[in-house]
């Protein structure tokens, strides 16, 4: 298929703890094609020795066949997410104003959470990082300050019923986000920006 995304998880020495991909593919067979490639890839990087074989998850909710534009229109959630943030906005894909249970909103909004609690905490700058795979609870997050260093890192739980709740983004809210962005001024009712 010709929509695949992938996503590394790296912890401290840059070791590669975590491989996600989103392949499509036709059957079972074309699946262990894809997962061989995957671990044939990594066998070639350069891992300073890392201690253990990372976790390898190829198309965490199971099937993976519908891609491209038939599926998503994720090349406009791109554009979309620079024109909210600016060039500095690292972003995977999707656009961030669907609805609570697409991961494109909850953890932006989620990122924005923690970035303004720790900016209050430690007066700089922060940037929020936070990896997953579609299906699984498991969060990776790593907050870093201006230069990159470390403030804190590891795995939270936090599945799409729980951030729904947190973020009232079951409530009827998403007008105000579209007119005004997501974050800022005009936002300051909204859980993320408190």
């Amino acid at each position: 298929g010709l929509d695949i995304k992938t996503e590394i998880v790296l912890e401290e020495h840059d070791w590669i703890v975590q491989i996600i991909a989103a392949v499509p593919c036709r059957d079972d067979e074309e699946y262990k094609k894809v997962l061989r490639s995957i671990e044939r890839w990594y066998d070639e990087v350069e891992h300073d020795d890392l201690p253990f074989m990372p976790k390898i998850i190829l198309n965490g909710t199971g099937i993976y066949k519908m891609h491209g534009p038939f599926a998503d229109c994720g090349i406009t959630g791109r554009k979309l997410a620079v024109d909210f943030y600016g060039g500095e906005f690292q972003v995977g894909g999707g656009a961030p104003i669907k609805d609570g249970t697409k991961a494109d909103v909850t953890l932006n909004l989620y990122a924005r959470k923690l970035a303004l609690k720790y900016a209050k905490k430690e007066g700089i700058p922060i940037k929020v990082s936070l990896a997953c795979c579609i299906g699984q609870s498991d969060v990776s997050y790593s907050i870093t300050n201006p230069c990159g260093d470390e403030i804190e890192s590891g795995v939270i739980q936090l599945g799409p019923k729980k951030l729904i709740e947190e973020l009232g983004l079951n409530k009827p809210i998403f007008a105000s986000m579209n007119h005004f962005g997501l974050f800022g001024e005009f936002q300051q009712d909204k859980s993320w920006e408190k």
